[in-house]
């Protein structure tokens, strides 16, 4: 069977296209889901190791353990702990280095410094997030990994009078 990516026709003649027809917005995965999935994430991250990306993956997830964690401890904890992850991925000896523009970085650093809060690497977190969807998905949405994930188009029944899309979509975890 051939998918198209063509919408199905009102007209009769093209009832093969409403059989096979794919709704490319409802059968495939994004980024967020898959840094929610501990399986997808972890064919995210071995793809990023490959790719010498995985630090932007690292930093991802060490922003959002902080933000969890940072909600139970004390402020001086919290800035030292804010600090160690910024020395990780963005001092000039970093051992798992992350590119930011400058502004940004002295931003972070800044209200590390007056104000350390669970939130304090949101705006970075979020432009690490943009690298990831916009330099590495593409990329990632191509591989046998992602392919594995499970994931099954939607598509068009003949047999629904009304030609609803049914849903197909499994992620399979194993």
């Amino acid at each position: 069977m051939i998918l198209s990516l063509k919408p199905p026709s009102n007209d009769k003649q093209d009832s093969a296209d409403v059989d096979d027809y794919v709704d490319p917005t409802m059968n495939q995965l994004n980024l967020a889901s898959v840094l929610q999935d501990n399986a997808a994430l972890a064919e995210l991250s071995a793809y990023l190791d490959i790719q010498n990306k995985g630090n932007l993956l690292k930093f991802w997830m060490n922003a959002d353990s902080f933000k969890s964690f940072g909600q139970v401890v004390s402020h001086e904890y919290l800035a030292n702990d804010a600090l160690q992850i910024v020395n990780l991925h963005f001092g000039s000896d970093a051992k798992e280095p992350v590119t930011i523009p400058n502004y940004m970085l002295e931003k972070l650093i800044k209200n590390i410094d007056i104000n350390p809060t669970p939130n304090v690497f949101a705006d970075v977190q979020a432009e690490v997030f943009e690298m990831l969807e916009h330099d590495v998905w593409p990329g990632f949405i191509k591989t046998e990994a992602y392919k594995r994930l499970g994931i099954q188009p939607l598509v068009r029944s003949e047999s629904n009078s009304n030609q609803e899309i049914i849903s197909q979509i499994t992620i399979l975890r194993g």
